[in-house]
Formats: C-alpha cells, structure tokens, sequence
C-alpha cells in the first residue's frame, strides 16, 4: 500500500509490474523471492473492501 506517484509508475514498468485493469494500479510475480506483489493505493484498498462488504453489512442492517 502506497502513493502511486510518477517515479512509482515509472519503477514499476521498469520492474515489469502489470498495470492493473482499472489502472489505479500495478502486479506482478517476483521469481527472486517468489512472491506475489500487488501496489495499490489507500483509497483503492478501501474503496474495494466497502464495494466487497457491502452486502454484508446491508444484511446486518449497518448500511446508514
């Protein structure tokens, strides 16, 4: 979880990150240590989790 800023951008092109399909922001597989790496934003990993949980929370009567 980051800013994505242009030096950002930038490094991860250069790393060979894909860009993701709403392109706010980037993955890829690290063979050197394999993992799995994901670089989103704050707002990007909150604006998913409440669209994901939405439904959960209707149903517990929580949605204001």
């Amino acid at each position: 979880m980051c800013d994505i800023t242009p030096t950002l951008k930038r490094q991860a092109k250069t790393a060979g990150f894909r860009q993701t399909a709403d392109a706010a922001g980037y993955f890829g597989y690290n063979d050197n240590y394999g993992v799995y790496v994901d670089i989103v934003s704050f707002d990007k990993l909150l604006g998913d989790a409440k669209k994901r949980n939405a439904i959960l929370f209707d149903k517990l009567g929580l949605t204001p």
